[in-house]
């Protein structure tokens, strides 16, 4: 059976946030939320396969905030295609999920 870890800071603000989403009906911030505990989820996960250079370590919170640069780059990213492409409503879309990520990632550096 699997152990069950305790939950990371982050990932409690993750969760406390994705309810108040919930109950202020903000569909981005909470689809955005989802994705990033999902994210987080993700490279758990990913840590049990054998063939991962990571197999068996433990995940740690630096990790977390490492999962949420990347989201957060992947966003960025995918800001310039959009505009490139002329996509400005998607463009505006993925700036505000960006938004959002940075706002955990500076309240982090901030502590």
């Amino acid at each position: 059976m699997a152990e069950s870890r305790q939950e990371f800071p982050i990932e409690q603000h993750l969760r406390k946030d994705i309810q108040e989403a919930q109950r202020a009906r903000d569909q981005l911030k909470l689809d955005t939320l989802r994705m990033a505990l999902g994210a987080i989820h993700n490279l758990e996960v990913a840590r049990t396969d054998r063939k991962n250079p990571e197999f068996g370590q433990a995940l740690t919170e630096v990790d977390c905030l490492r999962v949420l640069e990347q989201e957060v780059k992947k966003r960025k990213q995918a800001i310039d295609f959009y505009k490139q492409g002329g996509r400005s409503e998607l463009a505006e879309k993925e700036q505000r999920e960006s938004d959002i990520l940075q706002a955990y990632l500076q309240g982090v550096s901030n502590e």
